[in-house]
């Protein structure tokens, strides 16, 4: 692991205690999802736990998936003193196959090779392997356009990707791209066939006054990524009788779950905010949250047009994200839980 970015949330201050700590961060530990309840529109609410280790007054909580804006809520009995929560985008390195030669390339710096680009030969040891240029937090906030209404804040994440390999050869030190590689070949002991990259996960990073040796807390919220379709068939060959048959197929696109239990709920709850991810999960910059809190609330069976684009600037300016119930005139449907 290579350590924090330098983003973070600050989530709960309840009396927080200042102290020096001196020992690395413990590990991350992982949520254990221990029931969900799935909606037909790919939302799902998730409830898991986690135990306090014994002795310690701080411990990291990996989450599984990306919350919806407010969903997200630790609950803890009186007994455990919480300091506070803060969110954290830590990033790690793991391993992959290599599937391309940049990639074979990179899985290989330090080792002598003979490079073929076309009929050009370059032998050498690779010294050198690029990788793409991240926006400076500067360019996240471009000057807005002095032409047309304002629209709030304007978001471009410029990103430079990387095309540069150099190799120390005997006439000295040559840079090349990658994509213009066409055959490597490499002498001595086999080729490195693993390559490295980086993982983003986003952990919280809770904080106790003192120690609450076994006791749990519970981690509730809101995601997408899980749905369910049901499906039923209807036997009517006995004469004078029906016998109905229903089945589930449960989709999961969010995050792995094992011996959890799952209730499948009919109806769609009214959320002003299942389509914006919380700020919690880090997958956003401050001007994009604030951008999607502007969005005018789409009904779900449109959600998925995204070939069509209409530029409109109303004279209205931009309204602010409205809070409550279900608006006038809509449809208010009961929710039914089946336990499966």
């Amino acid at each position: 692991m290579r350590g924090n970015t330098q983003r973070s949330i600050f989530l709960v201050t309840l009396g927080l205690t200042m102290q020096a700590l001196a020992q690395s961060p413990p590990p991350a530990m992982s949520l254990d999802i221990e029931q969900v309840a799935l909606f037909k529109n790919g939302l799902g609410f998730f409830t898991g736990q986690i135990t306090c280790p014994a002795g310690q007054t701080q411990l990291r909580v990996a989450l599984p998936a990306t919350p919806a804006h407010g969903t997200l809520w630790i609950s803890y009995p009186a007994q455990v003193d919480v300091a506070s929560v803060v969110a954290q985008d830590v990033e790690s390195t793991q391993t992959q196959d290599a599937i391309t030669i940049p990639e074979l390339l990179q899985a290989n710096v330090g080792r002598s090779a003979r490079i073929a680009m076309g009929e050009r030969e370059i032998t050498g040891i690779i010294t050198y392997f690029a990788q793409d240029r991240q926006p400076d937090q500067d360019e996240l906030y471009p000057p807005r356009s002095p032409i047309g209404p304002a629209r709030g804040y304007d978001y471009r994440a410029p990103q430079q990707p990387a095309a540069l390999v150099t190799i120390q050869t005997d006439s000295g030190l040559v840079g090349i791209d990658p994509r213009a590689v066409t055959g490597a070949t490499f002498t001595g002991s086999p080729a490195e066939h693993k390559v490295p990259r980086p993982v983003r996960q986003t952990q919280l990073d809770v904080r106790l006054n003192r120690a609450a040796d076994g006791r749990k807390l519970a981690v509730t919220f809101l995601a997408k990524g899980v749905t369910w379709a049901p499906s039923y068939l209807v036997d009517i060959t006995e004469e004078g009788k029906a016998r109905i048959s229903a089945k589930a197929l449960v989709i999961n696109d969010a995050c792995e779950l094992k011996d959890v239990a799952a209730q499948l709920v009919t109806g769609f709850p009214h959320l002003q905010f299942a389509d914006v991810l919380s700020p919690v999960g880090l997958r956003e910059t401050l001007a994009q949250f604030l951008q999607s809190l502007n969005q005018p609330d789409m009904p779900r069976g449109r959600a998925a047009a995204v070939v069509t684009q209409n530029v409109m600037y109303g004279g209205a300016g931009m309204a602010g994200p409205e809070y409550g119930a279900a608006e006038v005139g809509a449809v208010a449907e009961d929710l039914f839980l089946y336990p499966a």
